[in-house]
């Protein structure tokens, strides 16, 4: 055989195998392609509702704990029992604010002592 022939019968050799491996590839795409459309096609199950407008109610209701971020400690000049707190837990107070107020008779009973002692 010479090399011509030789040459050409590589060509259809490789010829014939570009030719298969592109058939190949085509029919691939064909099933995929065919996959697909009945992926596609297949129905999805699919449940409505009718929208209803209502209110919502604009606060939470919850149980739980605070802790303070800041304490004070309360040290009165005097002691005694205490008869009445006139601000609230938790309230803002300024310097001098008063929170509570003391029994103050065993205070008077006793300025009362001392102005008859001096008569």
């Amino acid at each position: 055989m010479s090399s011509l022939a030789k040459a050409k019968l590589s060509a259809l050799v490789i010829l014939l195998i570009l030719a298969g491996t592109a058939c190949n590839r085509s029919a691939a795409r064909e099933e995929s392609a065919a996959a697909s459309a009945a992926a596609v096609a297949a129905p999805i199950a699919v449940t409505t509702a009718a929208a209803v407008a209502r209110e919502v109610p604009s606060f939470i209701q919850a149980t739980g704990g605070l802790v303070a971020e800041e304490t004070s400690d309360v040290a009165p000049q005097t002691s005694g029992q205490i008869v009445a707190t006139p601000v609230n837990v938790g309230a803002f107070v300024r310097q001098g604010t008063v929170i509570a107020r003391l029994d103050d008779r065993d205070a008077r009973a006793g300025e009362k002592f001392a102005d008859a002692d001096l008569m």
